[in-house]
C-alpha cells in the first residue's frame, strides 16, 4: 500500500517506523485484522523451526495481545512452561489434562469461602462485646479470617460515635485494627506498645491504627488491648 492510500486508516500501523520511500506491506487475517508488516521476513516458514504463544495480556478496552516466540527462544519458553505445568499439577495432585478444570474448581471454592467469611464477619460484628471505661464505650470482637473492608467500615462507625473499636482477626497470623473517637485513647501508641509484647508491630494514626502478630493467642492479645484502651480512657 502507498502512504496516500485512503484504506491505510483501516490498518494498524506506526508510520514513523517505516521509511518514506519504503513500500508498506500489509498482513491481512480475513476481516479480523489488518496490520502493517514489520520485522524479519523469512523465505519459508520452516526457517522458524518452532513457534509458541507464551503469554496473553490485556491490550486496552476489549483487546487482547498474544505474545509469541520463535526458533530457539520458543523452545526455551516451551521448556519453562512445561516445568511450570508439571510443578502446578504436582502441587494440585491432578493430571496435566485436568489442570484447567481443577483450577476453575479451586477458584469457585475460593470465591465461596470469601463470601462465607464476609457473611461470618458481618454476623460477628452485629453483636460485638461492649464495655465502658471513663464514659466511653469499648466495642471489641475476635473475627476468624475477618473481612478487612467490613471490619474497617465497622471501626469507622464506632469511632464516629466517639467510642473505641478493637477488632482482632485470627488466621495464619493475628491482625489487629484499632479505631478511636476519644483523644485519650491514642491508637498508634496503644497498638505499638501492646503488640510489641507479643512480638508484633503496628502503626497508623492516633484515631486509627493497624498491626499484626506472626503468631499468638487472639484472646490474650484482645485482653491486653482492651486493658490498654481501658487504662488510657480511665
Amino acid at each position: 500500500m502507498d502512504r496516500d492510500d485512503p484504506d491505510l486508516e483501516k490498518v494498524r500501523i506506526k508510520l514513523d517506523r517505516i521509511a518514506e520511500d519504503e513500500e508498506i506491506s500489509v498482513v491481512a487475517i480475513g476481516d479480523i485484522d489488518l496490520s502493517a508488516c514489520s520485522g524479519v521476513h523469512v523465505m519459508e516458514t520452516s526457517e522458524l523451526e518452532y513457534i509458541i504463544a507464551d503469554r496473553k495480556v490485556s491490550a486496552g478496552k476489549d483487546g487482547t495481545a498474544i505474545h509469541f516466540k520463535v526458533g530457539s527462544q520458543a523452545k526455551e519458553a516451551a521448556a519453562v512452561l512445561a516445568v511450570t505445568a508439571l510443578s502446578v499439577t504436582d502441587t494440585m495432585g491432578c493430571r496435566i489434562q485436568d489442570t484447567a478444570r481443577a483450577v476453575s474448581n479451586m477458584k469457585a471454592e475460593a470465591e465461596l469461602n470469601r463470601k462465607l467469611l464476609k457473611e461470618s464477619t458481618r454476623i460477628i460484628l452485629s453483636d460485638p462485646q461492649k464495655q465502658t471505661a471513663g464514659g466511653t464505650e469499648i466495642v471489641s470482637a475476635i473475627i476468624p479470617g475477618g473481612d478487612r473492608a467490613l471490619m474497617s467500615e465497622a471501626a469507622e462507625s464506632v469511632k464516629s460515635e466517639g467510642n473505641v473499636a478493637v477488632f482482632v482477626s485470627s488466621g495464619e497470623s493475628v491482625s489487629v485494627m484499632l479505631a478511636s473517637g476519644n483523644k485519650s485513647a491514642d491508637c498508634r501508641v496503644i497498638l505499638s506498645e501492646t503488640l510489641k509484647r507479643f512480638g508484633g508491630r503496628g502503626g497508623g494514626k492516633p484515631d486509627f491504627a493497624q498491626g499484626g502478630v506472626p503468631s499468638g493467642d487472639p484472646g490474650e492479645i484482645m485482653d491486653a488491648l482492651r486493658k490498654a484502651v481501658s487504662d488510657a480512657l480511665s
